[in-house]
């Protein structure tokens, strides 16, 4: 066994340890987002996707356009749960784009807050 191959074995093995750094643990969590970029073009300001993850200060969606780098953003997530057992919610998040990449685009909070969405129409 070379030196070499034995470097390599064990940076493999760090590599596979190395323990999330985050302050704040993401939680794996598929939902609706829809997105405004505010200061952006109006043909580009607008769209969807679903989110990857999600903690108390960050969020990471995936969307089939790539957001600008420290664009501002407002998004609209589809939250699971209701209020009181019957008033469906979203979760309205004001923010930054720190990172948008073919992975997906990752959103740090400035602010946030829950509000209520209207009821939809039954399908036919």
């Amino acid at each position: 066994m070379s030196p070499g191959s034995v470097l390599k074995d064990a940076r493999v093995q760090l590599e596979s340890f190395r323990p999330d750094r985050r302050l704040h643990p993401r939680f794996p969590i598929t939902l609706g987002v829809h997105y405004k970029l505010p200061n952006q073009d109006p043909a580009k300001q607008a769209g969807s996707g679903k989110t990857r993850s999600i903690s108390s200060d960050e969020i990471c969606f995936e969307t089939t356009r790539r957001l600008p780098g420290g664009s501002e953003i407002d998004l609209a997530i589809d939250w699971p749960f209701l209020l009181d057992g019957a008033c469906r919610l979203m979760l309205v998040v004001h923010g930054s784009v720190v990172r948008g990449d073919a992975k997906g685009t990752t959103v740090k909070f400035s602010s946030y807050e829950f509000r209520t969405r209207k009821a939809q129409p039954p399908r036919t």
